[in-house]
């Protein structure tokens, strides 16, 4: 694994202050050569991505997570004496990615649950494959019956079903696991018959404000989809079941990350418990890559007056960058707001409703 973050945190430093086809050496500790070994890049295309117009260099040295040289690659090797040379072969070396919007928190819960990305992504084409898929979990995780199953990814468009699944299919493949799948979207799932029952979700369960619970055609009884709103007491149960894992998927989170080459990435909508959490792995110093959060916009007023939580203050690599608003439903679930209709038709509802 390290040789895979490595060429990541060389990335993160070519951001440092380097002029075009001129030797750069980074001010670092004295006599920091003798104390950590240097790893100096060579032999591909280094891009430091401070002009306007592509340049490269010969060599970059990282030593100690930080990058202490840019330029000239013999210069490179007088300079530092004990160095472990990493031949690029032609391979391109840039700076480290900016994520501008993704769910941090969301990804590591992930670890924890059956994949059910399409192509090119993942492998589930059909719902055949989809619960075959979640059966095969269940089995080689050693799930005891009555315990929650869990599964992300699937789009219901990338299927050759064209359609989400129902409860009553997720009921013939776990009949004995309350089961709940999350769109790749992250605004709505499907559930069980059990996960349902567990979440207080029947016929007589009215739409939530800002969310729908699917239901059977002419019917009020729920199909398993939940949009929204509706999928909060499935989402929210989800991440206490997946807690005790917290910390080791935390860590399994930052390495992919990492290992993408992204070295700053983001936490869209991260409730309070969640911020305490990050902000605690950054005072332990467990953070391989800068994290920055956008905290959820229905808790604004309480976080404003929580003392603790500083908006826009980096420690340790963590910040809490602002707040999310969450304005609309999504298109994927054709549940915002457009001024004309949908394509097909959405759940049981028409155009009017």
């Amino acid at each position: 694994m390290l040789k895979k973050i490595i060429p990541t945190i060389v990335s993160l430093g070519l951001l440092a202050g380097c002029n075009s086809n001129v030797e750069n050496t980074v001010s670092v500790e004295p006599k920091a050569t003798k104390v950590t070994r240097a790893h100096l890049y060579y032999n591909g295309d280094i891009i430091p991505m401070n002009t306007h117009q592509p340049s490269t260099v010969e060599a970059v040295v990282e030593q100690g997570g930080k990058i202490v040289y840019v330029g000239n690659l013999e210069k490179a090797k007088d300079q530092f004496t004990d160095i472990e040379q990493v031949d690029l072969k032609g391979k391109t070396l840039l700076p480290g990615f900016i994520d501008p919007h993704s769910h941090f928190g969301m990804v590591s819960n992930t670890m924890g649950q059956v994949d059910l990305n399409s192509p090119p992504v993942g492998n589930i084409s059909s719902i055949e494959q989809m619960l075959a898929a979640l059966v095969a979990y269940k089995k080689d995780n050693n799930i005891a019956d009555g315990e929650w199953v869990y599964g992300w990814g699937y789009d219901e468009s990338q299927l050759t079903d064209k359609r989400h699944p129902t409860k009553m299919e997720l009921d013939k493949a776990l009949p004995n696991n309350p089961v709940y799948i999350q769109h790749a979207s992250g605004h709505m799932g499907v559930a069980n018959s059990l996960a349902l029952e567990k979440m207080q979700v029947s016929a007589e369960t009215k739409n939530p404000e800002g969310g729908m619970i699917g239901r059977l055609p002419n019917s009020s009884e729920p199909s398993g989809l939940v949009q929204e709103t509706a999928m909060y007491s499935f989402v929210g149960h989800m991440l206490q079941v997946l807690n005790s894992k917290q910390a080791e998927f935390f860590d399994q989170t930052q390495d992919f990350y990492a290992e993408k080459g992204i070295t700053t990435a983001q936490d869209g909508m991260t409730d309070r418990e969640a911020i305490r959490f990050f902000q605690s792995q950054a005072d332990q110093g467990r953070l391989k890559i800068d994290l920055v959060s956008l905290a959820g916009f229905s808790e604004l007023e309480s976080n404003l007056k929580d003392s603790e939580l500083k908006f826009k203050d980096y420690k340790n690599g963590f910040k809490v960058q602002g707040t999310k608003i969450i304005a609309d439903g999504s298109p994927q679930g054709k549940t915002a707001y457009f001024t004309q209709p949908y394509l097909g038709r959405v759940l049981n509802l028409t155009y009017s409703e």
